[in-house]
């Protein structure tokens, strides 16, 4: 598996695991801007993408998907990872 496509599939997990967990504790979620932050490149890119989660829920541009599938999608990866 090359890197992009392993960045790609990680981030469709995270993306995954946000908004299910956006759904049920949104409002205990807070980011703040972190001295090691700047150390991140794509901190900044992240944060946005993590505060416009809760309007896409909203407004349908995200589907948000069940325990266990997401779980299941996660074990799938790992899977992946091990036979290779």
């Amino acid at each position: 598996m090359t890197k992009v496509l392993l960045k790609r599939r990680i981030k469709s997990l995270n993306r995954l695991l946000l908004s299910t967990i956006s759904n049920s504790h949104s409002s205990n979620i807070t980011i703040s801007k972190d001295k090691n932050s700047e150390l991140d490149p794509y901190f900044y890119e992240r944060q946005k993408e993590l505060h416009q989660i809760p309007d896409d829920i909203k407004n349908g541009n995200i589907e948000m998907v069940s325990h266990e599938t997401l779980w299941g999608n996660v074990k799938n990866h790992l899977k992946t990872i091990k036979t290779k």
